[in-house]
């Protein structure tokens, strides 16, 4: 009896070693149905591909790729996933084994109308990109993706409207770029993302109109760039920012009004540059910036005369770098203006604030304010999403106290005076 024991698990363990094993070091093409519906016979056993995985039907046009169903034994790719040009495949179907990809997972040019079939892939070693799938309108495949060892990549994607289905991805190791998606409103499903080790890029996304899915991210590696968003009124989504490794561009955002969401951004490892902003009228939001690493460029702002707050300032009193100050409304139309306009607030605003003092902070809503010697000031509270609060006008008491009536949070405390105004990050515990 104990003899046929040890025969059956000898041949339990040789029949699961056939059935999972390591194949295909150099790769494989896929150009055909045909070839998919052959791979396991064709490679017995054949689960976890050493090399690369190519799949694209645009070579051949005499037997075209309509399902991957042969791709089923697969459960870890070592290198790459690209899947480009498969006209007439509709889902990813076929990859439901697949938990691994050890480089890069590229879905380039196909009429995918969903990401089904990868919904037990948790990692990603290098890349993903997501480009020019016309028929793709959400992500929900990806509902178990946790990490991207490098940058994600979703551009040009016509009629995505969410990103939901990354709603488990916590880390990515490089770059996020979302670029071009025309029917993309909001950035739902990237909440729990909370760093980003390089840049992060929003442009050209014609139908966003709020950035509320950035809501925990905390710090960015390198480049800041919202450009040519055309909907977006604000930036409230990106509160929690306080460091920019790199760059800061703000650029082409016709609708844009307020920087109000970069309220606790203190550096900026780079260049600064608000440039073609046309409705943005002032640069609150950037109060609180203390160290801007390069250049200042604030070019091409139609309606912006407002930037003698104290981060510009500052940094007019002592450049690290170039300035360029043209094209924008009077006020703010060269470098001698904003100059003088901080020379008439002492030196920006902080002359005129800078005895006020805001206690407890953070509290537990029941908040002081000392204004010092300014009188006939107006308060506003405001939450990071621009909602006002509570607001108060003609305070000409040297203090002043209220209770913030409103849920734990952060919000913006904006004092008026003199007809000037600084806005303090507010905590309510």
């Amino acid at each position: 009896m104990m003899k046929k024991f040890y025969i059956l698990f000898s041949i339990l363990i040789i029949t699961t070693t056939c059935l999972s094993q390591s194949c295909l070091p150099e790769g494989i093409i896929f150009f055909t149905q045909e070839e998919i519906d052959n791979f396991q016979t064709n490679y017995p056993g054949c689960s976890e591909i050493l090399g690369y995985v190519f799949i694209d039907d645009v070579i051949t046009t005499d037997d075209v790729i309509t399902n991957l169903n042969g791709l089923i034994n697969i459960t870890s790719i070592a290198f790459s996933l690209q899947i480009q040009e498969n006209y007439n495949l509709t889902d990813l179907n076929g990859l439901n084994n697949l938990t691994s990809i050890g480089s890069h997972l590229s879905i380039l040019s196909n009429n995918l109308t969903d990401l089904n079939g990868l919904n037990n892939l948790t990692s990603i070693g290098s890349h993903l990109n997501i480009e020019e799938n016309d028929s793709l309108t959400d992500l929900n495949g990806l509902i178990n993706l946790s990490s991207i060892g490098g940058d994600l990549n979703i551009f040009s994607n016509y009629n995505l409207t969410d990103l939901n289905g990354l709603i488990n991805l916590s880390s990515i190791g490089s770059h996020l770029s979302i670029r071009r998606n025309d029917n993309l409103i909001d950035l739902n499903g990237l909440e729990n993302i909370t760093s980003i080790g390089g840049g992060l890029n929003i442009e050209e996304n014609d139908s966003l109109t709020d950035l509320n899915g950035l809501i925990n991210i905390t710090s960015i590696g390198g480049t800041l760039s919202i450009d040519d968003n055309d909907n977006l009124t604000d930036l409230y989504g990106l509160e929690n920012i306080t460091s920019i490794g790199y760059n800061l561009r703000i650029k082409r955002n016709d609708n844009l009004t307020d920087l109000n969401g970069l309220i606790n951004l203190t550096s900026i490892g780079g260049h600064l540059y608000i440039r073609d902003n046309d409705n943005l009228t002032d640069l609150n939001g950037l109060n609180n910036l203390t160290s801007i690493g390069f250049d200042l460029n604030i070019e091409g702002n139609d309606s912006l005369s407002k930037c003698q707050i104290q981060s510009i300032c500052a940094y007019l009193e002592n450049p690290n770098g170039s300035v360029s100050i043209f094209d924008n409304a009077t006020g703010c139309n060269s470098i001698a203006e904003v100059e003088d306009a901080c020379n008439l607030v002492g030196i920006n605003e902080v002359s005129l604030f800078s005895k006020v003092s805001i206690y407890p902070n953070p509290n537990t809503g029941q908040i002081s304010i000392d204004l010092g010697s300014l009188t006939d000031v107006a308060i506003k509270v405001l939450s990071v999403r621009g909602q006002l609060i509570y607001s108060k006008e003609h305070i000409k008491t040297p203090k002043y106290q209220f209770e913030l009536d409103a849920a734990p949070g952060i919000y913006i405390l904006q004092l008026s005076a003199e007809g000037e105004k600084q806005q303090f990050k507010l905590v309510k515990n």
